[in-house]
């Protein structure tokens, strides 16, 4: 039997290393065609961009070279206009002169022509009294007839009434003139009105026609100043895209290399694995029944010396706790069945079990008291790396960790703030050094980050430095400048090509490793950008930051969409490997997990609050 089962065993851990291996080849080839079209993609996208810069440079020299005609022109132009002008303010100014004179001999004939009617007025109301005491005389003499006197006094009265109708009919000829002396000088004056509000039209339209010329020169001259960058600008990037496109027709022609390399490892591990599962379903056939029967045995023997007094399910139903009647609480799968762990608590014995908020327990028994215990599994320190005191490796704190992606290495980094920053990669099975880069930074190392495939390691520091080393020999390939604070995270994208630095100076950059140029840089934010990770195998990033956000970006700086309820300072964030859940802490001490794609908030971890004993008396 034993044989047997070892047999059985052998079979089954040759087939899931099998499957594991099928697995890890279809994973490959996937990645290898996903790399091929990005290539293609690649060529195709700098193809079309240099055909449409060399295009635009084209566009370009046509219009520098028509440039000076477009100076000169506007040159001519703006002299033109400024000659009008001159020549209008000019006629505005005369023709004002001539307004004014207009206004005072028109003033002066107003003036005259009311003295006039004022003296006719008057002359005509004493020759009309003259007249008719001149009538009322001869009436008066002719009733007396023979009165000398009073005939003396008509032929009087008769004389002064002919004299002041003379002197009415020379005033009335006298205000002729006047009246059409005014009539001119209002005609004079209105004629003059007409002329100057043309004129004013005119200088108006010549000041917007030399403000044309002006600003048409401006741009002409700012164009020639700027022509020329833009020019430089356009042959870098049809050289770039050039570039670009041998590169990526070299990627390609890997690439395929690749798929073929991959498709062929695929078809060998899928018969190696129908190969597997056929010896295994052989070798299962014969120890089929005994093992069975081996099995009920163990578990009616098992079920019989587990006396269980009480059960109840975890809040979220994952796990089932039970109460011994030795005392001994467990917690169990209820998915499978499997046991999750054994609570270990100081306590009388138990006889029931209750479940309270946040995963805790209340157990009572005998006595007066109500026993409340975790029911989470606890946590065990499994290794300490450093001593705390002068002899400890690190120069200092330590204050950024990150794991290999095989989980085999740890790396720390920190140092001595204003002195140097150091970067040591430790086993983690044995807590030995594998690595060390004492002076990897002038100042404090404040984030770490392990390439895809475990070969490089990329750090952040204090210094304002991003740097990228080798992990085997501690060897620097690329110093990225270009941060203005503190460098707080660094996340590589999964094609190991491409970095993301954040930092203290709320900036977000993107790195070409290739080159190790900055392709990118943005910011949007009001403080320190704490973190930064690359979801998948995308080009979509989480960034955490101290104004109270986390939220998923594209590589261009655009924001795709904010992560709710992040009341406070975020100091810190991650993302799971296929970039589907994230997490993070802030200023608050609450965990916060979100489904990323939906924008949701999955669930947030409290810190816990102190927990008393219930003591209840008889």
């Amino acid at each position: 039997m034993a044989f047997a089962k070892a047999e059985v065993g052998y079979h089954k851990t040759n087939v899931e290393a099998k499957q594991k291996q099928l697995k890890q080849d279809q994973d490959a080839q996937k990645k290898a065609k996903d790399a091929l079209a990005g290539h293609e993609k690649t060529a195709t996208d700098k193809t079309k961009e240099k055909t449409d810069s060399e295009a635009a440079l084209k566009k370009l020299n046509d219009e520098i070279a028509a440039l000076p005609k477009r100076i000169e022109a506007a040159n001519k132009g703006k002299a033109g206009a400024d000659a009008a002008l001159k020549s209008a303010e000019s006629g505005v100014a005369k023709t004002t002169t001539n307004l004014t004179n207009a206004e005072k001999t028109l003033k002066e004939a107003i003036a005259n022509k009311a003295t006039l009617t004022e003296r006719l007025m008057r002359i005509g109301a004493s020759a009309a009294n003259a007249k008719t005491l001149a009538e009322e005389a001869r009436n008066e003499a002719a009733k007396a007839k023979g009165d000398k006197a009073l005939a003396t006094q008509a032929t009087a009265a008769d004389s002064l009434a002919k004299r002041k109708a003379r002197e009415f009919e020379a005033a009335l000829n006298a205000y002729e003139p006047a009246r059409e002396k005014l009539a001119k000088a209002e005609g004079a004056k209105a004629s003059i009105n007409g002329e100057l509000t043309k004129l004013k039209v005119t200088l108006a339209s010549t000041k917007v026609e030399l403000e044309k010329q002006i600003k048409e020169l401006a741009a002409a001259q700012d164009r020639q100043k700027k022509s020329a960058e833009e020019k430089k600008n356009l042959e870098k990037k049809i050289t770039d895209a050039t570039t670009a496109i041998t590169n990526a027709e070299r990627e390609i022609d890997l690439a395929k290399a690749e798929v073929g390399f991959t498709a062929t490892n695929v078809k060998n591990a899928e018969t190696a694995l129908k190969d597997a599962t056929g010896a295994q379903t052989e070798a299962g056939k014969v120890p089929a029944t005994r093992e069975a029967g081996v099995a009920d045995a163990k578990a009616r023997a098992g079920a019989g010396t587990q006396d269980l007094i009480d059960a109840v399910f975890s809040e979220d139903g994952v796990l089932v706790y039970t109460l011994g009647i030795d005392g001994r609480v467990q917690s169990w799968s209820s998915r499978t069945g499997q046991r999750a762990h054994v609570l270990n608590f100081e306590g009388r014995l138990a006889k029931r079990m209750a479940l309270l908020s946040n995963g805790r327990l209340a157990l009572v028994g005998d006595s007066p008291e109500m026993a409340i215990v975790t029911g989470r599994a606890p946590w065990a320190l499994a290794n300490t790396i450093g001593t705390g005191n002068e002899d400890s490796p690190f120069e200092d704190r330590v204050i950024a960790l990150d794991f290999s992606p095989n989980g085999e290495w740890l790396a720390t980094g920190g140092g001595f703030p204003s002195r140097g920053g150091e970067i040591y990669i430790w086993n983690v099975e044995d807590g030995s050094e594998e690595l060390r880069i004492p002076e990897a930074h002038s100042d404090t190392v404040c984030s770490l980050a392990f390439s895809p495939d475990g070969n490089q390691i990329a750090s952040g520091g204090t210094d304002r430095f991003a740097r990228i080393f080798e992990t085997n020999r501690g060897k620097e390939l690329h110093a990225l400048e270009g941060h203005t604070g503190h460098v707080l995270g660094v996340s590589w994208q999964r094609n190991g090509r491409v970095l993301a630095s954040v930092g203290a100076d709320k900036a977000v950059k993107i790195w070409n490793l290739i080159n190790g140029e900055q392709k990118k840089s943005f910011s949007g934010f009001n403080k320190e950008v704490t973190s930064v990770h690359f979801l998948g195998i995308g080009t979509q990033a989480v960034v955490s930051a101290g104004d109270n956000v986390v939220k998923v970006v594209k590589e261009d700086g655009g924001e795709v969409r904010r992560l709710p309820e992040t009341p406070t300072f975020m100091h810190s964030s991650d993302v799971t490997p296929d970039g589907k859940i994230a997490v993070a802490g802030g200023f608050d001490g609450i965990l916060r997990i979100w489904d990323v794609n939906a924008g949701k908030l999955l669930q947030s971890f409290a810190p816990e609050k102190e927990t008393t004993k219930i003591v209840s008396k008889k």
